[in-house]
């Protein structure tokens, strides 16, 4: 493609994402500054369309892009280094600021960024791998027959769960039980875990076996979770402010697309070792979002992949502006996820007061040498007691925010529905009256030939009838005429089966073969439309 074309089709694709209105060549001369007329640009946009750049969704509109003219300008035209603002980037530099711990939460919040700062769906999949090692654990009393046991994975996930006791437990036993089962599992696995170390620790805790099968429990659902894949998705309803989607079948199908997760698993594995792709319409393989784009980028964490970030949109989307927010959240969160699967890594804040970040590991050395015994107890206690009441406020929160947005979507698709509902309603309406105007003003048309039918037969002669007969049938023929009815067939015309029916054909040297020498029935078409073939007599 030579340069011209070039910049017009960057011109065309740049103002399309920006109004979501066809583009016609004025506008192009106009905005652009490509220092050739307009006629020149219309002349380029109709070569563009002949090589499927761009289309005209209308007769009388201007064009817009087609899949491959999207394409082209991801693999040719378009700026990958588009600059983030000033605001943009304080956003995700406070956003990672504050993650300290919890993947969940991280992965959750990283998600939540993309879809505020893209407008689009955000989509992130990551796969934890774990063998279920149990590496920390606290019991925390409630009241004297409930405690809270809290285990901490090799991988630095958190697992927590209520315990109650048939009979009351004190804190100080509470803290013998930790540090028998830390003595005996610390750094195993539950595979690990044989008959007579279940026995052995039965036996000594034989009263307290609901914290055992508890801990046994939580150490067996670290290792199922290991591995598998799960899809974390943000701004669902984003698709809602794009002109594109105000069809409700259209956002019924992207809507019931996002909510089958085997698909979202394969499209997003698909994409996870290809570093940026941009896939545009049909790329992507699923019918139902043929019209949409996705873009998205591998995120790491240790120097291996983790998974896949990414937006899906319009193919109208900006795709510079998504490329490079996933370029930087994507570092970002790579680099806020380096170690997180070491336990030398794993650190709390304590409070909000004191900032101070305590190392799990020298935690850990102080509770097997008996070192600081406030900081090695309660403090190891008292952190993850407030990450878990932080996290429950959180989820309570995007509980409360899930359940706005699906009440918003609620009333938005059932406004949708209404307007649609309003809309055919009034259509109907409309097309009722207008046929009942347009046959009101054809009788209207048609009384006059009434009136020349009465007078022709109250005519005495013959020759007087026919008269009349006559200038009825042409006052008839150009009120016909007038109402867009055409004649079709003419003698001496060449025969066309699309208009013409031949009934008969006649060996004649007074007409050239397969043209029609004799009409039985004139055929007539309103507008482009054929109401009757005419029956015609051919030359052989």
């Amino acid at each position: 493609m030579d340069s011209r074309k070039q910049q017009i089709l960057r011109a065309i694709i740049t103002d399309y994402i920006n109004t979501a209105e066809p583009v016609g060549s004025r506008t192009v001369a106009k905005k652009y500054g490509l220092g050739v007329s307009s006629a020149t640009i219309r002349n380029e946009m109709s070569d563009l369309e002949e090589l499927g750049y761009i289309e005209q969704p209308h007769t009388s509109a201007g064009r817009v892009p087609s899949h491959k003219g999207y394409r082209y300008y991801v693999d040719f035209l378009m700026d990958h280094d588009e600059a983030l603002t000033d605001a943009d980037r304080t956003v995700i530099q406070q956003t990672f600021q504050e993650k300290l711990g919890h993947v969940d939460r991280l992965i959750n919040d990283t998600c939540r960024l993309l879809s505020e700062l893209s407008h689009y769906t955000s989509m992130m999949m990551v796969a934890v791998k774990s063998k279920g090692t149990l590496e920390q654990m606290q019991l925390l009393s409630i009241n004297p027959f409930q405690a809270v046991l809290i285990l901490i994975t090799d991988v630095g996930l958190v697992h927590h769960r209520i315990v109650d006791f048939p009979v009351p437990v004190a804190e100080k036993r509470l803290k013998e039980i930790c540090e028998t089962l830390l003595a005996k599992l610390k750094g195993r696995s539950i595979d690990e875990v044989n008959n007579s170390l279940i026995q052995e620790i039965s036996g000594e805790l034989h009263r307290e076996l609901e914290i055992v099968d508890a801990l046994f429990e939580m150490m067996e659902e670290g290792v199922k979770g290991s591995g598998e894949e799960k899809v974390f998705l943000d701004g669902t309803l984003n698709i809602l402010n794009q002109p594109e989607f105000h069809d409700i079948d259209r956002v019924r199908d992207i809507l019931t697309f996002l909510r089958e997760e085997d698909v979202l698993k394969e499209l997003l594995s698909s994409r996870s070792r290809e570093g940026m792709t941009f896939s545009i319409g049909s790329e992507l393989s699923h019918g139902r979002i043929n019209q949409c784009s996705m873009v998205t980028y591998s995120y790491q964490a240790d120097d291996n992949t983790m998974g896949t970030i990414g937006v899906l949109g319009p193919t109208r989307m900006e795709y510079s502006r998504s490329a490079t927010l996933l370029r930087e959240i994507a570092g970002r969160l790579s680099k806020n996820l380096d170690g997180k699967g070491k336990k030398n890594k794993r650190r709390y804040r304590l409070g909000n007061e004191d900032e101070k970040v305590v190392n799990q590991e020298e935690m850990a050395a102080d509770l097997e040498n008996g070192t600081d015994a406030e900081i090695a107890a309660e403090t190891v206690g008292q952190t993850l007691v407030e990450c878990l009441t932080a996290e429950n406020e959180s989820l309570i929160a995007e509980n409360a925010a899930l359940a706005k947005e699906c009440e918003e979507a609620k009333e938005g698709l059932l406004r949708i529905k209404a307007e649609f509902d309003n809309y055919r309603r009034r259509t109907l309406k409309e097309k009722e009256e207008l046929s009942q105007v347009a046959a009101g003003n054809l009788i209207a048309c048609l009384l006059p030939v009434l009136d020349n039918f009465e007078r022709a037969l109250a005519h005495g002669s013959e020759q007087g009838l026919l008269a009349g007969m006559e200038m009825v049938q042409n006052q008839m023929i150009a009120i016909l005429g007038e109402a867009g009815l055409t004649a079709v067939g003419k003698i001496g015309e060449a025969f066309d089966p699309k208009f013409h029916d031949a009934i008969a054909q006649e060996e004649t040297a007074e007409a050239e073969k397969d043209t029609i020498v004799e009409i039985w029935q004139q055929g007539y078409m309103m507008g482009e439309r054929l109401l009757r073939p005419a029956l015609v007599k051919v030359a052989k």
